[in-house]
């Protein structure tokens, strides 16, 4: 009998030591009942809307009435869709965030560090409404329960789960995460977004169709995210964020992009103030070879662009110098040149507001173009 005792001594305590979720109905799979229409959060355990703002909540069962549908195959089943939507003085529109709660398993200790992650799926529609995006959501911790009579921001400590690259892609679902150091006794989650209408991003699938961004950050800023998975866990030295956020974007495939439509080359890296283009850029670049060698009818047109940190005629040489090393890169890899145009941009037109380091490091890029197929 002490046998028994000790082996379930010890399988329990390996249990209560392994880093386990302290978020109930994480993925969103226990409802009271079925959703039949938007905004039914109340169908759903454990979690809670923050104030007078309308999540919805959606299961695989009931996609047939949801305004919004996942664009791809990757279906998930319990998920809950979120809209952010600052200010629009021009329209009268007033700003509309809407936010979730839960109550955690367990109160979080003091001095500890927990990991926060969560997947998210950027939806889109064919109005301006949601043609903007963010480049991350944020978490916060309380230690007592919310609801504000109102959708207005909310004014919080919080913090901001991210991914290596930001939430602009509106075909795949993207993990992201976050670390927090509790001051202790913190008993619920909240998630959402504390993003200020000026650092609203514009999303891919908006620049990619030419309008201009000028013109539209006046118009309905409105972001719209679905949320699954959610935890919050201890850190140790499984999951640690740069080991969670390892989802990377599907390989670059021509097949898939429009005419006209731009893309960003990512991870290219130049001297700083250079046109020299590191080591660390070849990855990158070879994929797109690859992909110029399998698609040859393919041309395109390669862009540069900048922040808006120093002189326009500089930024200006600059994006057209790292414009046309990025195709003297494809040319020596044996890309014919006639199938390649380049021009610099300089800092006219930003993806982004130029008044964070954030936004001015993803201004800071190089695109392809497709130009004909």
């Amino acid at each position: 009998m002490n046998k028994f005792f000790f082996l379930f001594l010890f399988l329990y305590l390996c249990v209560e030591t392994y880093s386990q979720n302290l978020v109930p109905n994480s993925d969103f799979e226990k409802y009271i009942q079925q959703p039949t229409a938007d905004n039914q959060l109340k169908y759903l355990q454990y979690w809670k809307s923050a104030n007078k703002g309308t999540p919805d909540f959606y299961t695989s069962d009931s996609v047939k009435f949801r305004s919004n549908p996942l664009k791809n195959t990757l279906t998930k089943n319990g998920h809950v869709g979120l809209v952010f939507r600052p200010e629009n003085k021009a329209s009268g529109l007033p700003e509309y965030y809407e936010y979730i709660y839960v109550p955690l398993q367990k109160s979080l200790e003091q001095n500890k560090t927990y990991i926060i992650k969560c997947d998210v799926y950027a939806v889109t529609e064919t109005s301006f409404s949601t043609v903007f995006a963010l480049i991350n959501l944020d978490a916060s911790f309380l230690k007592d329960s919310i609801y504000e009579k109102n959708t207005k921001l909310l004014n919080l400590p919080h913090i901001k789960l991210k991914n290596t690259w930001h939430l602009l892609d509106d075909t795949i679902w993207t993990t992201i995460c976050g670390a927090y150091t509790a001051k202790g006794n913190e008993k619920y989650l909240l998630l959402g977004s504390f993003t200020k209408r000026e650092n609203f991003q514009i999303s891919k699938h908006l620049r990619d169709s030419g309008y201009d961004f000028d013109y539209l950050k006046e118009h309905n800023l409105r972001a719209y995210y679905y949320i699954d998975n959610v935890s919050v866990e201890e850190l140790d030295s499984t999951n640690a964020c740069e080991k969670i956020v390892a989802v990377k974007k599907p390989p670059l495939d021509l097949k898939t992009i429009k005419v006209g439509q731009a893309v960003k080359i990512e991870n290219i890296y130049f001297e700083t103030a250079s046109a020299i283009l590191l080591p660390a850029s070849d990855t990158s670049l070879n994929s797109l070879v690859n992909q110029m060698k399998k698609n040859p009818n393919v041309k395109i047109e390669i862009s540069g662009h900048t922040d808006n940190v120093g002189e326009a005629s500089y930024n200006l040489k600059l994006s057209q110098d790292r414009a046309k090393a990025v195709m003297d890169y494809l040319v020596a890899n044996g890309i014919k040149i006639n199938r390649m145009t380049y021009k610099g941009y300089g800092s006219t037109k930003p993806i982004a507001p130029n008044t964070t380091t954030e936004g001015k490091a993803l201004n800071r890029r190089v695109e392809f173009t497709i130009l004909k197929k």
